[in-house]
């Protein structure tokens, strides 16, 4: 068998494989209420586990919600670096001077733009294998909603450095009917 037949049915191949994985995505977005409260306590479970406190204000937790809102539409931070940013900006507010013991300015210190901004810069400069390392998924995520997204497919950030196309970009539709047939 030639070698461009290899590689066209290699490429046909993996392109099937994240075909279904943009399917299950498109599935996600269509149970949009269900899924967004699904990352939502998601979220709020990171951040009780990363502070070792259980009680937040419901003001808080608001916020908590907003922020990762925030993080997912304006930076493309996918679920599986909730747990990274979180940790992240823990780090950066224990070396914070104004700290507050309780975690009580956290809220605001995880919301503020300059955290936001360092950590998806940070996160797009980071290489793939870096990337699985520090993914960490809920554990009933597949079983609930069909297969992970494969971060090669995932781009973060504006300015991400190793990834170029989006799994759900035109681009991919291009190549889905290119070497798929439709």
């Amino acid at each position: 068998m030639p070698k461009e037949k290899l590689v066209r049915k290699k490429k046909r191949d993996v392109l099937r494989i994240w075909k279904s994985m943009r399917n299950d995505e498109l599935e996600r977005r269509g149970n949009k209420r269900t899924y967004t409260m699904y990352k939502n306590k998601w979220f709020i479970h990171l951040m009780k586990e990363a502070t070792k406190r259980e009680h937040w204000v419901t003001y808080d937790i608001a916020r908590m919600k907003n922020i990762r809102m925030r993080i997912e539409e304006e930076y493309k931070i996918d679920i599986c670096y909730f747990s990274a940013f979180i940790y992240f900006s823990t780090f950066k507010f224990l070396h914070w001077a104004n700290r507050s013991l309780e975690y009580s300015n956290f809220i605001g210190f995880l919301a503020n733009e300059s955290n936001l901004v360092d950590f998806a810069n940070y996160l797009g400069k980071k290489h793939l294998r870096w990337r699985k390392q520090m993914a960490r998924w809920p554990d009933d995520f597949e079983k609930r909603w069909g297969r992970k997204t494969s971060l090669k497919a995932l781009k973060i950030g504006k300015y991400d450095q190793h990834i170029d196309t989006h799994l759900m970009s035109k681009r991919m539709d291009k190549d889905f009917k290119k070497y798929l047939g439709g």
